[in-house]
């Protein structure tokens, strides 16, 4: 993953509605993510499928989510297991972390080499990059990153905090929604 996680940071990240059992004091960073067979000491784990219940018992990983009605197996010496309503959706909200971490936000502007047409709507807190086309009233709403080479056609709105990578072209018309990455 390149990065790692202490567990009070995914606490942080996860917010206060979650029970955690275990040695809390013996996990000291994470640093990768694996599902429930292939994770190891230093991994985070999570059972979102109840099919996968029994995978939990034999799990390596260091913190492993559950769903709060979780009772299958304790957790094990050295990991600790992190009771949520939606396991997926925690994990999605580490994984955003995470991204945020490896990938972080450009500052606002527009690059000199954007071509925005003049009556295109981008907000002050967007960012376009370096080769982008935004056509005629088409609208970029606030927090969005467009990557280098994206192409946002005529009308099109592009929903606030979204990310429209390289070389992606948004047809005429289309609209994308917020936090959309395309």
């Amino acid at each position: 993953m390149g990065l790692s996680f202490s567990l009070n940071r995914i606490l942080e990240i996860l917010g206060t509605d979650v029970d955690v059992s275990g040695a809390a004091e013996s996990i000291t960073a994470i640093s990768g993510i694996a599902s429930l067979g292939a994770a190891q000491p230093g991994d985070l784990s999570f059972l979102a499928n109840p099919k996968y219940r029994d995978q939990v018992a034999a799990c390596a990983a260091s913190v492993i989510l559950v769903p709060r009605d979780y009772k299958a197996s304790p957790a094990k010496a050295g990991q600790v297991l992190l009771r949520v309503d939606q396991p997926s959706m925690a994990l999605a909200l580490i994984c955003r972390e995470v991204e945020l971490t490896l990938l972080p936000k450009p500052s606002p502007g527009i690059h000199p080499a954007a071509i925005v047409e003049p009556s295109a709507e981008i907000d002050p807190s967007a960012y376009v990059g370096a080769g982008c086309y935004v056509g005629p009233q088409a609208r970029v709403a606030a927090g969005v990153v467009l990557h280098a080479n994206a192409t946002i056609e005529t009308h099109a709105v592009i929903g606030e905090d979204a990310v429209i990578f390289n070389n992606v072209a948004i047809a005429a018309f289309c609209e994308i929604g917020p936090r959309c990455r395309i």
